[in-house]
């Protein structure tokens, strides 16, 4: 014999459900919706972060790096900015310094993150550091303090890659008068004779070597180019 109320008991425990399903499905819905107001957030305040402090800086550094190139990318989840270096004469390697901004799962924190990155790698340097930003309340002395800091850093990578015998290998001449291997990006006078370029730390040497080139002859042969 069945129980008189069992059919009711069924009926409500199923709305019961219905009702546990709807409040879910409009949480979900309203999650959603903050989580895309949060990411609309993160993008302005993030695009603000990069116009006011981080690209005005780089495109400093850019000024004095004809090699040098800044790029931005605003995306989604990823505010970017980099100043990337290309091998040159100068600069024998390629290089990229990056600021990027990383909100966590939440979206109410975010991370700005400064990476530097050179190859072929021969120098020790810091090549990763970050810190927590709170983009509604930004201190932007403190913070641009950082920024100079990571960027004076850079310069002073890139000044030890010039100096740097590992990577000037190819760029190694000897000057043929007084037998000193150096940089030939730092020759003070260069002369061209019999179709080959000679590199001279100072112009009196110069001056000797064109006077009587076949005196020296034999240190020439690793002089020239």
């Amino acid at each position: 014999m069945q129980a008189p109320d069992l059919e009711s008991r069924i009926a409500r425990r199923l709305q019961e459900h219905a009702a546990q399903q709807q409040q879910r499905r409009q949480d979900a819905a309203a999650e959603c919706r903050e989580r895309q107001l949060q990411r609309q957030r993160f993008q302005r305040l993030g695009q603000k972060l990069l116009g006011d402090l981080i690209v005005p800086r780089l495109h400093q550094l850019e000024r004095h790096f004809e090699n040098a190139t800044v790029q931005t990318n605003a995306g989604a989840d990823l505010i970017q900015a980099e100043c990337r270096f290309q091998h040159s004469e100068r600069f024998p390697a390629t290089a990229r310094l990056t600021f990027a901004c990383h909100p966590d799962t939440s979206m109410t924190h975010w991370t700005l993150t400064y990476d530097l990155d050179v190859l072929p790698l021969f120098l020790s340097f810091v090549r990763h550091d970050e810190r927590v930003v709170d983009l509604e309340a930004l201190d932007a002395e403190d913070l641009g303090q950082w920024l100079n800091d990571k960027i004076m850093h850079c310069v002073d990578v890139c000044l030890q890659v010039e100096a740097n015998d590992r990577y000037s290998v190819g760029e190694l001449v000897i000057d043929p008068v007084c037998g000193t291997r150096f940089d030939r990006r730092l020759a003070a006078a260069t002369c061209e004779l019999h179709g080959a370029t000679y590199y001279f730390v100072s112009e009196s040497n110069c001056r000797s070597f064109t006077e009587t080139p076949e005196r020296y002859q034999p240190l020439a042969k690793g002089g020239r180019s």
